[in-house]
């Protein structure tokens, strides 16, 4: 399930519940300034699996993502076919076992990727350099965060997250460009500890 929210200075634009289960959906919504303007999206996005429960130990049993980002509508251009200044991160621990555990009170090594809209033949994505990148760890469920060391490797980045003793670890991300669009991306209990 996926609770979206698209606004324009504080005002909701549109407001959408929308189950993904068995069938994709799309959520669309027109800019409803004439000029650029500053636009927030929010999504929070929990499994559920209708007639069934779920597990209370599930791992990624939500995630979150808020863009705040400029653009402006183009005549002759369908919102539908223009890229937003955004992006969504993408996090792989490396290191856990089949259970997707990681060893308690050990170090966990998550490969980090900014992931930006891709090109086709006729929209080229906006290609801000980025201001800020953060990655943040929780061993609470979200209560409180640590900011983790970040190493580039070219196109990725690795972070060390130090795991607790047992129980689960949060992940999130924020990404600024140059221009001010900001991203910030966390997924709940991405991994556990074993």
């Amino acid at each position: 399930m996926s609770s979206m929210t698209f606004s324009y200075r504080g005002h909701v634009v549109k407001h959408a519940v929308q189950s993904q289960y068995r069938e994709n959906r799309t959520f669309a919504a027109h800019l409803p300034a004439s000029s650029a303007a500053w636009y927030t999206f929010r999504l929070v996005a929990w499994r559920r699996v209708p007639g069934l429960k779920v597990p209370g130990n599930i791992l990624s049993p939500r995630v979150t993502l808020s863009w705040h980002f400029r653009t402006s509508p183009e005549p002759g251009v369908p919102l539908d076919a223009k890229l937003m200044p955004v992006t969504a991160t993408d996090f792989v621990p490396r290191g856990l076992n089949l259970q997707n555990q990681a060893a308690p009170g050990a170090n966990t090594v998550v490969k980090v990727s900014v992931v930006r809209p891709g090109a086709s033949a006729d929209i080229s994505p906006p290609r801000y350099s980025l201001r800020t990148f953060r990655v943040q760890a929780s061993v609470n469920g979200g209560k409180t965060w640590q900011t983790v060391t970040l190493v580039r490797h070219g196109r990725f980045w690795l972070a060390t997250v130090p795991d607790p003793a047992s129980g689960y670890v949060a992940l999130r991300s924020t990404v600024i460009d140059s221009h001010g669009n900001k991203s910030v991306e966390t997924i709940y209990r991405a991994y556990a500890i074993s």
